[in-house]
């Protein structure tokens, strides 16, 4: 048996094609998929520092099987070491020795 293809398909699969084409992120292989932390959302390839049970952690977030996921890496997450404050105490012997000197 022999299926014959009606003599208007090709408009309809113009159409087809092309509003598959328009749809956002469908046919271009674009994505608005975020990961969520702490209440915020993270684009794709973003890493972020995570607090987890064992401490923090860095993470990125990606695509598992078409499913958005953190998945954590080898990095340490960076951290900021303040300077010690000056004692109180040379501070205002500073400014007393300096008010004396004027």
């Amino acid at each position: 048996m022999r299926y014959q293809i009606p003599g208007n398909w090709l408009p309809a699969a113009a159409l087809v094609l092309g509003l598959s084409a328009a749809a956002p992120g469908t046919a271009r292989g674009e994505s608005n998929c975020t990961c969520r932390y702490a209440g915020r959302s993270y684009g794709l390839e973003t890493c972020v520092c995570i607090v987890t049970p064992s401490g923090p952690r860095m993470a990125c977030c990606g695509l598992v099987l078409n499913n958005t996921s953190w998945t954590f890496t080898n990095q340490a997450c960076p951290v900021a070491i303040a300077p010690d404050p000056v004692p109180t105490q040379q501070v205002a012997g500073r400014r007393l020795a300096a008010a004396m000197t004027k």
